[in-house]
């Protein structure tokens, strides 16, 4: 045990970008020193390196292991709403079940509960035993909290996984970064005002009622991205600047 000197410790960090369908999350993980590793297999358009498609939950452990020792720098989890699928499929195959809900008493839910504490258990060993960065990629859902009818009701955005899951996510990751399309104020005659998108990507970084989000180095709410991310590239660099090489 000792006491060390003040000083900014740079070490691999985990990741979860989120949002939308095609507004770039997989792309933008490109920027790095990546392998992706495909679940979901909607990365066939991108000049990435890459598994090849992962075809049921224990594939994913046999491409963590192939990737530990390899020169790749950054592993891409894309998606993790298909890695959430796989891993359903594995426990209802194994138990006769159509869905989870079939185990009763939230059995299928603690099952998967302790399939993905394996997943997380994996990319902690990756960050902290290979020093590897790991970004998870996954989808958006929007949920309405409170009584719709109510007028205090309101949409809240986080990743397209189950409660659990998503907790589980959210407790692991270094940061949480909600993908969108920036929006600007836009007045009209009448004085009514409107808020309009205008066609660029940014990434909102600190929590908000209205989506998941949160970060650990001090990251700004909003953080515009650049037509080839090379600013967020650098955003990166600045938490690890070996490994967002």
């Amino acid at each position: 045990m000792e006491i060390l000197a003040a000083a900014k410790t740079y070490e691999p960090a985990i990741i979860t970008v989120y949002g939308k369908a095609g507004i770039g999350k997989s792309s933008l993980a490109k920027l790095c020193n990546s392998v992706y590793i495909d679940i979901e297999g909607s990365i066939s358009q991108l000049e990435v390196a890459k598994t090849s498609k992962v075809k049921n939950y224990k594939e994913v452990f046999e491409a963590f292991r192939l990737i530990a020792e390899s020169n790749f720098t950054t592993v891409v989890i894309d998606t993790l709403d298909a890695l959430e699928a796989l891993g359903i499929k594995q426990i209802c195959d194994e138990n006769g079940w159509k869905t989870l809900a079939d185990g009763g008493f939230g059995q299928g839910y603690e099952e998967l509960k302790q399939l993905i504490g394996e997943f997380i258990k994996a990319c902690k060993a990756l960050k902290e035993n290979f020093g590897k960065n790991v970004v998870l990629v996954a989808h958006e859902k929007i949920q309405r909290i409170g009584d719709p009818t109510a007028s205090d009701s309101y949409e809240s955005i986080s990743t397209n996984l189950d409660k659990r899951v998503n907790d589980m996510v959210h407790s692991l990751s270094d940061a949480v970064l909600y993908m969108t399309l920036n929006k600007v104020e836009k007045k009209h005659k009448n004085g009514k005002l409107e808020m309009l998108t205008d066609g660029t990507r940014c990434v909102m970084a600190t929590p908000n009622t209205k989506y998941l989000a949160k970060n650990r180095f001090g990251w700004p709410d909003v953080m515009p991205i650049d037509e080839g991310g090379e600013n967020f590239k650098k955003l990166l660099q600045s938490v690890y600047p070996k490994g967002f090489e």
